[in-house]
This record gives C-alpha cells, sequence and structure tokens, in this order.
C-alpha cells in the first residue's frame, strides 16, 4: 500500500487547520481520495474538504519545513475486500436504519442488534480494542452496496462487504420503509431529490437539522 497525505488551510469548513495533515494508506490515490471523502465529505460543491493531496514522496520534499516533529492528525487505512464469504448459517438482516448519511453519497447508517452479524463483518470481533468499534453503512446510488469500517482510536479501516441477492433486497426494502416514515418518499424519490440538490444546499439542510436536534 501507498501513503498519500491530505494538507489544510484556513477555509473554516476543513476538519483540520493549517499546520496539520491527514496520512491515508490505500493502494490507489482514487482510493485515498474515496476514504477521505467518506470520513469528511465536501461541504462546497463536490471539492475535496481540504486543500492539497501528496503521495509520499510529494510530502517528504517538504515534509521537513512545514511539519517536522508534527504527528498525523488523523490516520486512515483504505483496505478494500471482502475478510470473509457469505455464511448461510449467519443472518444480518437483524438490524434497523438508524440515520441517513453523507447525503452527497446517500449513505445509510446500519445498526445490527446481533454481535453474531457484526461477526460476519469483522470475524475478530471478540478481540478488537475497547475503544474500537465496526460501522456498516449501505451506499444507495449510483451502485447499492455496502462499505463498513473498523474504527481504531489512532486510524480507520474501510472494507466493502459484497451483498448477496437476499441482504440487497432485505436493506432496500428497510431504507424504503425508512424513508416512506422519515421523508414520506421512496428510496427512488429521495435520491432524485437528492440529485436536483447543489452541495451547498444539502449542507444547509444538514445545518439546519443539527440546530433542530440541538435545541430540543
Amino acid at each position: 500500500m501507498n501513503n498519500y497525505y491530505f494538507t489544510f488551510g484556513t477555509n473554516e469548513h476543513y476538519p483540520y487547520g493549517i499546520n496539520d495533515y491527514v496520512e491515508i494508506s490505500a493502494n490507489t490515490e482514487a482510493e485515498a481520495r474515496d476514504m477521505f471523502n467518506r470520513v469528511h465529505p465536501p461541504v462546497v460543491c463536490d471539492f475535496l474538504n481540504c486543500a492539497f493531496v501528496y503521495s509520499e514522496k510529494e510530502f517528504n520534499s517538504f515534509r521537513d519545513k512545514y511539519y517536522k516533529g508534527v504527528l498525523p492528525a488523523e490516520r486512515l487505512v483504505a483496505t478494500q475486500g471482502r475478510l470473509v464469504d457469505y455464511k448461510d448459517n449467519i443472518d444480518i438482516s437483524d438490524c434497523d436504519i438508524n440515520d441517513i448519511g453523507d447525503e452527497l453519497s446517500l449513505d445509510f447508517g446500519i445498526e445490527m442488534w446481533n454481535d453474531e452479524a457484526y461477526k460476519v463483518l469483522y470475524p475478530d470481533l471478540d478481540n478488537l480494542p475497547d475503544d474500537a468499534w465496526v460501522n456498516f453503512y449501505i451506499e444507495a446510488h449510483p451502485d447499492f452496496k455496502a462499505i463498513f469500517f473498523v474504527d481504531y482510536a489512532d486510524h480507520i479501516e474501510q472494507y466493502d462487504y459484497l451483498l448477496n441477492d437476499s441482504e440487497t433486497e432485505m436493506f432496500k426494502d428497510k431504507i424504503n420503509e425508512y424513508l416512506l416514515a422519515k421523508e414520506d418518499k421512496s428510496l427512488d424519490e429521495f435520491i432524485k431529490d437528492v440529485e436536483k440538490m447543489s452541495s451547498d444546499e444539502i449542507f444547509e439542510r444538514n445545518f439546519e437539522e443539527d440546530d433542530i436536534e440541538l435545541e430540543e
């Protein structure tokens, strides 16, 4: 894997400051950018929420001048691929949709109530440190797929989970049920509405929803 470095300026939307950087290990820069977008979604148009992206060679050429002795503010690992084959005797259907995630990519957070289901995603679940956890998301558009993260104190690992046909239909049904209750529209209708919105409009909507939650 290669290391890629994301640096920041003074823009108030950036997750870190001008003296910080994020290190992402990935097979390609495209995978690193995808990982960064998932953790720190764009807030202005579709631009990365950082100033610059560098390869390790590029970053090392000026690292000592600007970042000498500075550890990365965050380390992420974009690990692609499924950990285990699908096991017919373990059911991941015991779950709820618990939020609408980053609406730019139409991610839906999944909350499972069955530890055995999480072990399908991460067989070594029992050996995770106390401060680590597994997050599972369905990305509904443009391709319907599942992604999960193993979130450690100092880095995040990302994996693809290859849905079989029955899992795909099950999650589509659950997301439709969730959206009909929360948004009064189907998944297809929700996707069409979000596609019409600009990134700024989505950011403003999320900001307004956060304000409502804080007031309550």
